[in-house]
């Protein structure tokens, strides 16, 4: 059974294995398969394409993380006991998505992870679940808590240096957070809960130069929305965020000829994106004269567009 193939075959004396990763099939509650589920949720099988490497946990957190390959539920791993207690692993009590700040830490301790491209988990997707639009407030409220403990951890880790696709996890976090709530009058507690997530991750923030300044944005900017916040020192902390971003921009957009008319520009990404950086080139550097051309990835026809 897949147990026995996992814990006996894979994490075997060989392997000396820690954590081992694999996938899972969802489905929905008494509906057929095909009706409005995203089958590949939890399907890595193209994006981890090494199938027989042993990473460590941080090489395995920042090449996947931000490609949707780090997935915390903890019904997608095996982990070994002895690693678990050893450092202490332990999931936060009395909150909602418990397993966010455990796999954190779990990939962040890790010596040696294998990723198996096996569905050996069957994911019930069930209306009114956590997960599928219930008790949002209790979402939110678990998600700060987890932030708050991730933090906690690489402080007491010691990571230093760079700490990009950590902060990039956070941040996106938070974003994520605020945007379900999004068009709700929320509780009082979690306006001071985001305001001391915020109040945390600058301690982490301010010492990451640029990229520090780019997730401050994010935060800020996610916590102004949702609270319509008019607190000058929150607003003048988001325009000193702005301020160093955009001259990140500017040096990147300066790099591109969007400004000669005798120029093709060829850009790949969505359409969203692509519009938000024609917008931010106008904003900042002028008017746009080059033929653009770019490739709209959200659709499945993946044919050219022209502007």
């Amino acid at each position: 059974n897949t147990y026995e193939w996992v814990a006996e075959g894979v994490m075997a004396e060989k392997d000396n294995l820690q954590v081992v990763f694999f996938d899972a099939f969802p489905f929905l509650d008494g509906q057929d398969n095909g009706g409005g589920i995203q089958k590949n949720l939890y399907d890595r099988r193209r994006i981890i394409l090494n199938h027989n490497e042993v990473y460590t946990g941080s090489s395995f957190f920042q090449q996947y993380v931000s490609k949707k390959g780090f997935l915390v539920p903890v019904w997608l791993q095996y982990v070994n006991r002895d690693f678990l207690i050893k450092n202490n692993i332990v999931f936060q009590e009395g909150i909602l998505h418990e397993d966010i700040a455990y796999t954190f830490k779990l990939i962040l301790l890790a010596e040696r992870i294998k990723y198996l491209p096996r569905l050996f988990y069957q994911r019930r997707i069930r209306a009114g679940s956590i997960t599928q639009g219930g008790v949002i407030e209790k979402r939110i409220e678990g998600h700060f808590s987890a932030i708050n403990k991730m933090i906690d951890d690489l402080r007491e880790l010691g990571t230093g240096g760079e700490i990009t696709k950590e902060l990039y996890y956070m941040a996106r976090l938070f974003q994520y957070s605020l945007a379900l709530g999004e068009k709700r009058q929320l509780a009082e507690k979690l306006k001071e809960m985001a305001l001391q997530c915020i109040v945390k991750l600058q301690t982490v923030l301010r010492d990451q130069g640029t990229t520090g300044a780019y997730f401050g944005c994010m935060i800020y900017k996610a916590y102004i929305k949702q609270f319509h916040e008019e607190n000058p020192d929150i607003i003048q902390r988001f325009l000193q965020y702005d301020e160093i971003v955009d001259k990140m921009r500017i040096d990147i957009l300066q790099q591109i000829p969007l400004g000669d008319i005798r120029k093709n520009v060829a850009i790949y990404g969505t359409g969203v994106h692509t519009d938000i950086l024609l917008k931010a080139y106008k904003r900042l550097i002028g008017d746009i004269k080059a033929h653009i051309y770019y490739i709209n990835t959200d659709v499945s026809d993946q044919k050219m567009y022209y502007r």
